[in-house]
């Protein structure tokens, strides 16, 4: 067998011996040129039909919409739910941590998977983001600073609570899918995922983090600018950072536009997310670094994409270090000046 390439290039190498015999005979015959063998052929950008298209949009809304109505509907349902903490045995108490953990960060990752899979024009989606911030404001207005709202029964402030939450959750992952058209090639994750990572653990879990130090100094607004998680009442509350569903989004939108290990990738994510989660809920530590078991995820699961020449490792080691040298330095700067500056800063 051979290829239209060899076949082409076998009568490369024939034309000439024609050619000089017919010289040899017919000397005033002036040589014809043939046609190089190599060209480029131009792809086109996207050969999915049309039609093939707006069925792939009008499936991704349809999940869209039921993921955020069944997030609603088990965000409602599980936060009016009332029980006192003293009369539930440690194993009926962890079983209910635990179901409501599994069920919710499914949900969590289900709303911004489904939101990066829509196609939409790039204006499209920043008025969709803008829209969702304006009810997550005016929502967050009514529930925190409205003094008779916050005083109405847990029938009202509830549903109320588990839209902000949405709300917030659709914004920042469409915030996320924006920001991941900055990563042109697959491989870049790899890198983005270890930083992300390290730094994420330097600033949520040390005392010198900028995270950890917001978190401390000003818990309320963290809290009120956070994905709260529903609980039963009486329970232990937990929040996830606007950070993170930026980045759950960020890493999605990116394993879904390079066809990576999309079903690997997002069950990945869902058991360390949600074991992470449960270590917080549980009490065992007071918070987590959620782009470290995302990064592992992420690189876990698509390692056999990643491929560098010797000239692209050297460059992410020196740029991986120059990256965390940069944050360390940041993040000892405002524990200093910022945080613990005697003279003001963030209390």
């Amino acid at each position: 067998m051979s290829t239209p390439n060899d076949a082409a290039a076998a009568k490369v190498d024939a034309e000439p011996k024609i050619l000089s015999t017919e010289s040899t005979e017919h000397p005033e015959v002036i040589p014809i040129s043939v046609p190089s063998v190599y060209s480029v052929v131009k792809k086109p950008t996207d050969s999915t039909p049309p039609a093939s298209r707006s069925g792939d949009n009008r499936r991704a809304n349809i999940d869209l919409a039921t993921s955020s109505a069944c997030y609603l509907v088990f965000f409602i349902a599980v936060s009016l739910v009332r029980v006192d903490p003293r009369h539930l045995s440690l194993g009926l108490h962890f079983m209910t941590v635990f179901t409501t953990t599994l069920v919710f960060m499914f949900l969590q990752l289900w709303v911004p998977w489904a939101a990066v899979q829509i196609r939409q024009p790039l204006k499209t989606t920043a008025l969709d983001i803008f829209m969702y911030l304006s009810l997550w404001g005016v929502l967050s207005f009514l529930l925190y600073w409205v003094g008779p709202v916050k005083h109405l029964p847990a029938a009202v402030t509830v549903p109320l609570t588990a839209a902000v939450s949405l709300c917030m959750t659709l914004a920042l992952a469409l915030f996320g899918l924006v920001l991941s058209f900055i990563v042109r090639e697959a491989k870049i994750l790899l890198p983005l995922g270890f930083i992300a990572g390290i730094i994420d653990i330097v600033g949520a879990m040390t005392p010198i983090g900028f995270t950890a130090n917001s978190i401390r100094q000003n818990h309320p607004l963290v809290t009120h600018v956070s994905v709260a998680v529903p609980t039963v009442h009486g329970l232990s509350l937990a929040t996830i950072g606007p950070g993170d569903v930026v980045f759950i989004a960020f890493f999605f939108a990116i394993v879904v536009r390079h066809h990576l290990n999309r079903r690997g990738t997002f069950w990945a994510m869902y058991a360390l997310l949600t074991l992470s989660m449960m270590a917080v809920r549980l009490g065992l530590v007071p918070a987590v670094a959620a782009l470290a078991p995302m990064g592992i995820a992420v690189i876990f699961c698509n390692m056999r994409y990643f491929e560098f020449d010797r000239s692209e490792k050297f460059a992410m080691v020196y740029v991986a270090g120059i990256v965390i040298a940069a944050v360390t330095i940041f993040f000892f700067y405002t524990n200093a000046h910022l945080f613990h500056h005697p003279g003001g800063g963030l209390r």
